[in-house]
């Protein structure tokens, strides 16, 4: 093209063929190859005129300026093509940069929005755990103020957010510390470590405090402490298990202790109990052993019957000791219960004591109220009450002393009081001087006998009556006062305690059954009712009894219970299941070793009229015997229900 161009140019046919096709070639090498293929184009144009042209290429002037002309018209297009061509590709670069970067762009802003996304979901996640955390978390800044708090630290603390938003938690939350303890962490801002849970108080909105443990981590950016996540957990029932626990290890030390005492106690008391019986038993022992040597010797058979009989006497009572014990820790403590003058009772008791005074060479003086002192209580025991005060007094006074009763009033209060002049009472067993097995020396208590049982019981019948009895003391040597406080009865009609006396004179002749498989008992007995002019007959069974009874007439029935084969129980069913036909009722006493109430009912229920416990008094027996033996006249004087 561009030859053919030149070609035209140069035959001069200017005006039939115009140039347009050379300056396309050269524009179109420019603009594909650039400027070096544009000029080597219009040289290649130049070059190729010269050698197709019919004239040399330059014959003449005009021709040859018109072919320089067209070559730097040629070249002046290839470069104008070659710029172009350079500012499209400079042009295309921008573009494709300016996409790369609207790229690189549009994923930057992606990436962001999935960062901001996941940041925003940890958010909400760490957010959730924190609101729906069981301890309470408290978040702060550098200075340590409050920058959030979850549900359970405005639960525990009292505040919303928005009271503490802002404030530092140590002026609003921390109590004043002790001189000497650490300084509170909460107030020395964000900790540059983590801060172990240490236990605090802190205080509430309400004013309370409360204990808590509270535990510091910091929160950390480009290395630096920014503020601090505090952790509060509140300790109070920890606190209060551990109150309790050492007050149920303190009771339980105490009861350990008391145990202890308790069971020391009941080792001295069962070795009291082993010298006190084996004392009278030794007693006995010794005065048989002089009986034998001297059979014939009146003045020893004197001493010994006497010895005998207060040995006897000091077994009895120590058993019955033993058995009201027995019945009171049992529950089974039976009052029989009328119409009685304290003042009376309390001056026959005096009466009793008065011996035992005397042989220590004491002064016992009974001081009466100028009216009368009416009260419903069982005399019996009222009298034990009594007795027993009085022993004790006797017993810790030594010889000299005065021993005082005094029976009174006070409102509708009756008042017994036992003063003496004797060793007194510390004021450490003082409170213990009514508690069973509990005495203040043994030592002392066995240099004076006894078991030391006997205030115990005073306490408790006391109790049974419905009253109090306490004791004071100045101390050691200083003697004691006991006190008797029972109810007074409004109308009462008291009566006269009886004094336990049996008139004998209608016992000549009773004619009495009496059944007992110990042959020495028996005939002991046999031998003492005897002397009250009583005929009595020995059976050693229930069936020896029963063929008596089939063959001989009786007025009362006298019978052990705990015996071999058939017991005293099933014979007295027997006789009153023969009595049903034979229209007579034969009087009957259950004289045995088995006292307890129980036992007591079940004499009466199989058909006894009157329950008496071994070892008997026969002055008591012989009481016993009149009240239910047939009158002079054939009537009997009726069936009773009476224990001792």
């Amino acid at each position: 093209m561009a030859a053919a161009a030149v070609r035209v140019f140069v035959e001069g046919d200017w005006v039939r063929v115009p140039p347009l096709s050379y300056f396309t070639g050269v524009a179109v090498a420019a603009w594909f190859g650039g400027i070096g293929p544009a000029v080597l184009a219009v040289v290649a144009s130049a070059y190729a005129m010269a050698l197709i042209g019919r004239a040399p290429l330059l014959a003449d002037a005009p021709q040859a300026f018109g072919l320089l002309l067209l070559a730097a018209t040629g070249a002046a297009l290839a470069a104008i093509a070659n710029a172009v061509r350079a500012a499209r590709q400079r042009a295309d670069a921008h573009a494709a940069a300016a996409l790369r970067r609207g790229a690189e762009l549009e994923q930057q802003m992606e990436n962001r929005t999935r960062a901001e996304q996941a940041l925003h979901d940890q958010y909400q996640l760490m957010q959730g755990i924190a609101d729906n955390a069981t301890a309470a978390l408290c978040m702060t800044d550098a200075a340590g103020r409050c920058t959030y708090i979850n549900p359970a630290a405005q639960e525990l603390l009292g505040y919303s957010f928005l009271q503490l938003r802002g404030r530092a938690l140590h002026d609003v939350l921390h109590t004043e510390h002790d001189a000497g303890e650490p300084p509170c962490p909460l107030g020395s801002g964000a900790p540059h470590r983590a801060l172990r849970a240490h236990a605090d108080t802190i205080r509430r909105a309400d004013g309370m405090s409360i204990p808590v443990l509270c535990a510091m981590t910091p929160i950390r950016r480009d290395g630096e402490s920014v503020g601090s996540v505090v952790e509060l957990r509140d300790i109070s029932a920890e606190r209060r298990a551990a109150q309790d626990r050492e007050a149920l290890l303190a009771v339980t030390e105490q009861a350990r202790v008391n145990a202890e005492a308790a069971s020391q106690a009941k080792d001295e008391f069962l070795a009291i109990l082993s010298h006190e019986l084996r004392s009278p038993l030794q007693a006995m022992v010794g005065w048989l052993a002089a009986l034998r040597m001297h059979p014939d010797d009146s003045a020893t058979i004197g001493r010994a019957v006497e010895a005998l009989d207060r040995s006897l006497r000091l077994q009895g009572d120590l058993v019955n000791d033993l058995l009201d014990v027995s019945r009171i820790i049992s529950g089974k403590l039976t009052l029989e219960r009328t119409w009685v003058d304290l003042a009376l009772i309390a001056a026959a008791g005096t009466d009793l004591a008065r011996p035992a005074a005397a042989a220590k060479s004491l002064d016992l003086h009974f001081v009466p109220p100028v009216d009368a002192v009416p009260l419903l209580g069982d005399p019996g025991r009222l009298q034990q009450m009594i007795g027993n005060l009085l022993s004790n007094a006797i017993k810790f006074t030594p010889a000299g002393g005065r021993v005082d009763v005094r029976v009174g009033a006070a409102g509708d209060i009756a008042q017994v009081t036992v003063t003496d002049t004797g060793e007194g009472i510390a004021a450490d067993v003082l409170p213990h001087i009514f508690e069973r097995f509990r005495q203040a020396d043994s030592r002392s208590t066995r240099a004076h006998g006894g078991l030391g049982l006997g205030l115990a019981i005073v306490r408790h019948l006391a109790e049974a009556h419905g009253g109090t009895v306490d004791a004071t003391s100045p101390g050691l040597a200083g003697g004691s006062c006991f006190r008797i406080e029972l109810p007074l009865a409004a109308g009462a009609r008291p009566e006269a305690p009886s004094s336990g006396d049996a008139s004998v004179s209608d016992l000549a002749g009773l004619r009495i059954l009496l059944v007992d498989d110990d042959g020495d008992s028996a005939e002991a007995l046999a031998l003492a009712l005897s002397d009250y002019d009583a005929r009595v007959a020995v059976a050693t069974s229930a069936a020896h009894a029963l063929a008596r009874l089939a063959s001989e007439r009786f007025d009362v029935l006298v019978s052990d219970v705990g015996m071999p084969g058939e017991s005293g129980l099933s014979l007295i069913r027997s006789i009153r299941a023969r009595e049903v036909s034979d229209g007579y009722r034969l009087p009957a006493i259950a004289l045995t070793g088995f006292a307890s109430v129980e036992d007591h009912a079940h004499a009466l229920a199989a058909g006894f009229d009157a329950h008496l416990a071994k070892p008997v008094d026969v002055a008591t027996l012989l009481a016993r015997l009149q009240r239910l033996a047939p009158s002079r006249d054939g009537a009997a004087a009726g069936p009773t229900q009476v224990s001792e």
